[in-house]
């Protein structure tokens, strides 16, 4: 038997397991100035560092999910933790990015917003680009489900 952390409801929202509307803290794209957006990235872009860009094409690149598991791999041996314990924490780990997963790519389609290079063509971006829609963005869900998770099982790694 699967633990359900959420489920679908009537209207497209999102349940807890109470049956509770779940309401995200996530700006709906029709409250963004994407204009404003749009000059931040490029002045970000403009100001990067050499090693800003060699970590951004680190974790923009390949599968996070296998540097996530990478990393809880390299924790539980710095911590000695044994097998039950590093599988827990993949299980936990995985379940929650299969969840964030399904969020941000049901937001994604619904919202259907482009990527920053799509509407500023001259923007010169680290990374290549997918060709599906951009908000909210993946890598940022699951990045910032991952520190919540990685904190709380490695505490004192949280930093």
């Amino acid at each position: 038997m699967a633990n359900v952390f959420f489920s679908k409801g009537r209207d497209n929202n999102f349940l807890d397991p109470f049956h509770q509307p779940i309401n995200w803290r996530i700006k709906n794209p029709d409250e963004i100035n994407w204009q404003t957006e749009l000059f931040l990235v490029d002045q970000t872009l403009k100001s990067l560092t050499p090693q800003q860009r060699q970590i951004a094409q680190y974790w923009g690149t390949g599968e996070l999910s296998a540097k996530i598991t990478a990393m809880i791999f390299g924790l539980g041996e710095k911590y000695r933790l044994g097998s039950p314990h590093i599988s827990r924490a993949l299980g936990y780990s995985n379940a929650a990015i299969n969840d964030t997963f399904v969020i941000t790519w049901f937001l994604k389609y619904l919202w259907d917003v482009a990527r920053p290079n799509q509407y500023g063509r001259n923007l010169s971006t680290v990374l290549i680009t997918p060709r599906f829609p951009s908000y909210p963005s993946a890598h940022a869900t699951i990045a910032g489900c991952s520190e919540i998770l990685l904190s709380y099982l490695f505490p004192s790694e949280s930093a």
